[in-house]
């Protein structure tokens, strides 16, 4: 564990640590079981993003929510995983103006309410796992990110109550 995953691992919950053993014994499980590396453990770099050591073609990404994890391995490409439980954080207007450009905002507005939290949700877990997969993460205003189509398995939908997302990128 780098020094950076250790200042993270102490400043986090005890639900939150529990989430972060589970996510990565995920990945070990993973990587043992397709054989595409030799388990060496974990780093992060400094954006936080996961890497496998040693392991120059395997990509991993992780993503935990409410108790859910999700953990997505890839070889030979990049790859992003994010979920999320619908919320009322999903219901803020605030999100909105973080998280979608004017089209997608204008969109959300004409959709009916109840409609509208598993919708941004959609579009937040879309963009959330596309930022991982291409390695800048939440440094990045989403404002600016349309949220994508190519490359993108819908896993939930947000109508569900949960959304969640893969997106893929070929070629490393």
């Amino acid at each position: 564990m780098t020094e950076a995953d250790r200042e993270r691992w102490q400043r986090s919950s005890p639900v939150a640590r529990s989430q972060l053993e589970a996510g990565r014994a995920l990945v070990r499980q993973l990587v043992e079981e397709t054989g595409w590396a030799q388990w060496r453990g974990i780093r992060t770099d400094r954006l936080g993003r996961p890497w496998l050591r040693g392991a120059q073609d395997v990509d991993i990404s992780i993503s935990h929510s409410e108790g859910w994890i999700l953990v997505a391995i890839g070889r030979g490409c990049r790859i992003g995983a994010d979920v999320q439980k619908v919320t009322a954080v999903f219901q803020s207007r605030a999100l909105v103006r973080r998280a979608c450009t004017v089209l997608e905002a204008r969109a959300l507005s004409t959709l009916p309410q109840p409609e509208r939290p598993g919708r941004l949700a959609d579009l937040w877990t879309a963009k959330e796992a596309a930022v991982k997969a291409d390695g800048r993460g939440l440094s990045i205003d989403l404002r600016g990110l349309t949220a994508p189509d190519a490359g993108v398995t819908r896993i939930l939908r947000g109508a569900s109550g949960w959304s969640a997302c893969l997106v893929l990128e070929k070629g490393r």
